[in-house]
């Protein structure tokens, strides 16, 4: 999952959002994956929504995809889930 970020440019030093006043990042996201034990489900959506490469238009997308999940995991916004979902939505009927 992180050699796909990486490949894509995606930087895990990325802030999703702001937890308990400290920045919450994608390389917090990935370990949280990683001990939820949900990784590779996880990058299979993914790779199924934006595909192995992702386009450059589409980068923000994968970010606000990847916050949606964290706020889903941590239970931390019952907003950025359904934000996630009508953003998900949206994604599959343009493409």
């Amino acid at each position: 999952m992180k050699q796909l970020l990486l490949e894509n440019c995606i930087d895990m030093d990325t802030v999703l959002f702001d937890l308990d006043d400290s920045p919450y990042t994608i390389k917090m996201f990935l370990a949280l994956l990683k001990n939820q034990g949900a990784t590779k489900n996880v990058k299979k959506k993914m790779t199924q929504y934006f595909g192995k490469k992702f386009k450059t238009e589409d980068r923000e997308k994968v970010i606000t995809y990847i916050r949606g999940l964290a706020h889903g995991i941590l239970g931390t916004s019952e907003d950025a889930v359904k934000e996630l979902e009508e953003q998900t939505g949206v994604m599959l009927t343009h493409n």
